[in-house]
């Protein structure tokens, strides 16, 4: 059998001596006192704390040592020796001796009493933790769980703030954040809020088609369950009383660090008073157009036997030069009237949607040619020169004539009436890639920067077209505009200004 005794490095006479080295090299302070509180033992950690040796420290006076811990201290060591038993005093703060640190330094401390044979308290057995970093540690902890809760409390109060509902849910669809404006939005207190998601039934959410959306096609649902980002979505809501609201809806997923879907958000916008006013608008103009149409069909009904009876007349009477110049005078004048009112009407029929193209193949400068004859005696009486650069080609279009006729006159009235005698317009057909162009440029008047965006709305003129001389109801270029665009085409202007005449682009798809 082996000698396990041979193997051993400490004989039991050689423990103490293996003890006392433990103690005076534990990190933990550690002292004797004896029955008085004097110091009788301390090891290497205690002298390093108290800067000062076993020799200096030995036979001295606990709060000798430690003064500032007398009032703290010595009732927990006296409670010790009378009880018998071990005392704790926790976070106990301390200024080391011989240091001028600024910090406090904190201590955990235990006492424990020692007997002798008979069982009677002899002195103390005293260990010193320094608990300075944790602490710290902790104070850091409180002070910045102080700091989320304010900043908390902030974010709350800025999102009962702001004027739109906000609504987040975390990932099992349970509402998170519920703002004072959603709780409003939604009609129901703070109390009832998960109801939201908990009793879908109770709010009635329709699409904007009237289609009643289910509870998994709202928009925060979506999000949460697709990781859809849903931007200015429509959706009607139905309250538990009746009312109902109209609201634009944003939503977005929320996600972890690892990019997994943790929840959504959903920002509400009440659009109800807008939604409510763009309908009345929408029925004011309704309204409007259909006065316009039975204004216009009413003056247009007498300027046809007027215009009818001024030719008669002036057949009759041609010999008569001064009657034949009041005769054209007033037909001229008629012929105007005439032609706003078909403004007026065309437009009342683009609006309603009523205004019906007749399509077939067209050939374009054969367009040009006939709406010059429309203008030309209107261009000679104001000594203004159209000039043609027709397309060597027959560029074919398919489209209604008429209407495509109507187009280049109103390019044409509008150029006369912003030009003066002498100046040139020109008149250019040709084709560019896959469409066919209309080019109608005059050196006239020129159109301001800040117009030519609203250049082809209808009833807007420039200050330069609004002078009473040149009337006109704005109608013409918007005319142009919603038939080229009936024709699959587009149309577009161009000036450098006042005084640098316009240029107007009508481009049309080829067959």
């Amino acid at each position: 059998m082996a000698d396990h005794g041979a193997s051993k490095i400490y004989t039991m006479p050689n423990r103490p001596k293996l003890l006392e080295s433990v103690l005076a090299n534990m990190p933990v302070c550690i002292a004797v006192l004896d029955s008085h509180l004097v110091l009788q033992y301390t090891n290497q950690a205690w002298s390093k704390a108290v800067q000062k040796t076993a020799g200096e420290l030995e036979g001295q006076y606990l709060f000798d040592v430690l003064v500032n811990m007398e009032s703290q201290l010595e009732p927990i060591c006296r409670s010790a020796i009378e009880a018998g038993r071990p005392a704790r005093l926790e976070c106990s703060e301390m200024v080391l001796p011989g240091t001028q640190q600024q910090a406090a330094a904190y201590w955990d401390w235990t006492v424990q009493p020692l007997r002798d044979d008979k069982g009677g308290v002899v002195g103390l057995l005293v260990l010193a933790v320094d608990s300075t970093e944790r602490v710290n540690c902790e104070q850091q902890l409180r002070d910045s769980l102080s700091k989320a809760e304010a900043a908390s409390r902030n974010l709350f109060a800025l999102m009962d703030a702001i004027p739109e509902g906000i609504v987040v849910v975390d990932s099992t669809g349970q509402i998170s954040i519920f703002n004072n404006t959603a709780r409003q939005m939604w009609g129901h207190t703070p109390a009832t809020a998960e109801q939201l998601v908990e009793y879908p039934n109770l709010y009635k959410v329709f699409k904007p088609s009237g289609e009643p959306c289910k509870f998994e096609e709202m928009p925060i649902i979506r999000s949460l369950l697709n990781g859809e980002t849903i931007r200015q979505e429509d959706i009607n809501l139905r309250l538990p009383d009746g009312n109902e609201r109209k609201l634009l809806v944003n939503a977005a997923p929320l996600r972890d660090a690892q990019g997994q879907i943790n929840g959504a958000v959903a920002v509400f916008q009440d659009i109800t008073a807008r939604k409510r006013l763009e309908e009345e608008l929408a029925q004011a103009n309704r309204l409007k157009d259909d006065f316009l149409a039975t204004l216009s069909h009413e003056l247009r009904t007498p300027l046809t036997p007027i215009l009818g009876w001024v030719g008669i007349i002036r057949d009759k009477y041609a010999d008569d030069g001064f009657l034949v110049n009041a005769i054209s005078t007033m037909e001229r004048n008629a012929l105007l009237q005439a032609r706003l009112i078909e403004d007026l009407l065309d437009m009342s029929r683009i609006v309603s949607g009523k205004l019906s193209l007749n399509r077939e193949s067209v050939y374009l400068n054969e367009v040009v040619q006939a709406s010059l004859s429309t203008v030309q005696t209107a261009a000679g009486q104001r000594g203004i020169p159209i000039r043609l650069q027709l397309s060597g080609e027959e560029i074919l279009v398919l489209g209604d004539g008429t209407r495509l006729q109507q187009v280049v006159t109103n390019l044409l009235n509008n150029a006369i009436k912003f030009s003066q005698s002498g100046q040139e317009i020109t008149v250019t057909t040709r084709r560019e890639d896959d469409f066919a162009e209309i080019v109608v440029e005059d050196r006239g008047m020129g159109i301001e920067p800040e117009f030519l965006p609203y250049v082809f709305e209808r009833f807007r003129q420039s200050e330069i077209a609004a002078d009473k001389k040149h009337g006109g109801l704005g109608l013409g270029l918007a005319i142009v505009k919603s038939i080229v665009e009936m024709h699959g085409g587009a149309v577009e202007a161009r000036s450098g200004g006042p005084g640098s005449g316009a240029t107007f682009v009508v481009r049309l798809p080829l067959p």
